[in-house]
């Protein structure tokens, strides 16, 4: 069995002269040498550090999320109008995939004739359809509830700025 020198990873310099050392483990760079003592504090030859001390019993607080800072709640409206667009944007570009889809399903009909799954291939159309159809119809759900939303607080807005002026 040979002797295979140990190779050891020396981090403790600056990024750039990173590097594989081997041989015996190098003394201790300056790095990684105890800080030098504070000012006007025994200057005694005692190489002992001082403690750290512990942290705070209290850490500081963590900042709260802007959303969690005012408690006030507010709608935009618009911002729910085009949400309800883009729901009904993505069901339409769902819808025209059907088209394609049954295209490649006879395409790959036709070309996988004598294979053991070309038999399914109807039954896996008419499942990806129905799949298509039930997102298309949570979406147009979704795009639904999202006016219904915009419209109550538009009126909610209308009869409160109605109570206000008397």
């Amino acid at each position: 069995m040979t002797d295979v020198p140990h190779q050891r990873l020396d981090v403790s310099g600056p990024v750039s002269q990173v590097g594989i050392t081997s041989g015996p483990s190098p003394t201790p760079s300056p790095g990684l040498t105890p800080p030098p003592s504070p000012p006007g504090g025994g200057g005694s030859g005692d190489d002992t550090p001082s403690p750290t001390p512990s942290p705070s019993p209290n850490p500081s607080p963590t900042p709260r999320p802007e959303w969690e800072v005012d408690p006030d709640l507010w709608v935009d409206p618009n911002w729910l109008r085009h949400r309800a667009s883009d729901c009904d944007q993505v069901a339409e570009a769902l819808a025209r995939l059907i088209g394609p889809a049954a295209d490649a399903a006879k395409a790959l009909g036709w070309s996988a004739k004598g294979w053991d799954f070309a038999s399914s291939i109807d039954e896996m159309q008419g499942r990806w359809e129905d799949i298509n159809q039930l997102i298309r119809d949570r979406l147009h759900r979704g795009a639904d509830n999202f006016r219904v939303c915009a419209d109550a607080y538009d009126d909610l807005e209308t009869t409160n700025a109605a109570y206000f002026r008397g």
